[in-house]
């Protein structure tokens, strides 16, 4: 369309087939922006067509967001009839399936991530909101909060503060990026039950308070505080191997980051 010379004349912020008068007027063709659009449709078809459609990533993504509908695995599981030990068994699998014991003999160890809050870690793959649970967003971990404090898990920089105080993305002077956010869905709250204490563009140690909050309220606010620690540039390494066999002080290694 653009090659073609086609003109908007008015702004919007939704486009579509309605939208097309938008495209009438002097040197402009509405006869080559009709073309575009029936490209456009053809090519996303054609696309899906030859490379399919992932279901099972996709509803990993949208299905479970906070309308409170079953997802697709849960209704197929629930045909089946699997009693509550069969879920169990199966849960098992699955998280062994997605994580595999690594042999890192042979890697280096890029940056240790040392844990932001002190609580209960939990696998990524149990955390209620799929775009975190999916590892869409990288590996991690998830840690279930025991008190309100929040400190930077590495030396580095603040490259993300929300003023909300509920995340924070950090650039460690390893390279690796590390996201913190506390809670499900708690950008909701606009900022209540935080206090955040840095900005972005501040320099950080490991430790250096970033946000409190207050976990018991969020929790009375109908959030899930569950804080998700989060290597966003996970596919940049060999390795991100969470700890989880004992529960997590502040300080205390959380995820190891391997390079080759």
């Amino acid at each position: 369309m653009s090659a073609a010379g086609v003109k908007c004349f008015s702004y919007t912020p939704v486009m579509n087939i309605f939208e097309m008068p938008l495209f009438i007027g002097n040197n402009s063709s509405i006869v080559w922006a009709i073309i575009g659009f029936v490209v456009a449709f053809l090519s996303a078809l054609l696309l899906v067509l030859i490379f399919g459609f992932n279901e099972s990533n996709t509803e990993k993504l949208f299905a479970k967001v906070t309308s409170g509908k079953k997802s697709l695995t849960e209704k197929k599981t629930a045909k089946l009839g699997l009693n509550v030990k069969d879920e169990a068994a199966a849960s098992t699998a699955t998280e062994e399936a997605e994580h595999p014991a690594v042999n890192v003999s042979d890697l280096n160890l890029a940056e240790t991530v040392y844990s932001p809050v002190a609580g209960n870690p939990v696998p990524l793959s149990q955390v209620d909101d799929p775009v975190f649970s999916s590892g869409a967003m990288g590996s991690g971990v998830g840690v279930l909060p025991s008190e309100g404090t929040c400190v930077s898990p590495v030396d580095g920089e603040i490259t993300v503060a929300f003023p909300t105080g509920h995340a924070y993305g950090i650039k460690s002077d390893n390279g690796v990026e590390v996201l913190i956010h506390i809670g499900i869905n708690t950008v909701e709250l606009k900022g209540k039950h935080f206090d955040p204490k840095i900005e972005t563009g501040a320099k950080v140690k490991k430790g250096d308070l970033l946000t409190t909050f207050e976990p018991d309220k969020i929790k009375e606010a109908g959030y899930d505080p569950t804080t998700m620690v989060i290597v966003t540039n996970t596919n940049n390494y060999e390795a991100v191997v969470p700890e989880l066999d004992q529960d997590a002080a502040m300080n205390q290694p959380l995820i190891q980051v391997y390079s080759k």
